[in-house]
């Protein structure tokens, strides 16, 4: 099976596991934004990095990182 139609066939298999995930992705990027707009950020001209930088801050924001 070529490479396309092997992901196109896990990504369904993936959604059909996984009930209400568009749901819960919906939800879960309005809570993303929403913390965004509390410390003075918009999600919407944040470049990727940025993104994943925000994200990275957030997920580890309760522990010190040593650089």
């Amino acid at each position: 099976m070529p490479g396309e139609e092997r992901l196109a066939a896990i990504l369904a298999l993936a959604e059909e596991s996984w009930p209400g995930r568009a749901e819960q992705m919906k939800s879960l990027e309005s809570n993303v934004r929403e913390l965004c707009a509390e410390r003075g950020l918009d999600w919407n001209t944040m470049t990727d990095e940025e993104r994943q930088d925000f994200i990275n801050d957030v997920v580890h924001e309760d522990r010190q990182c040593v650089q």
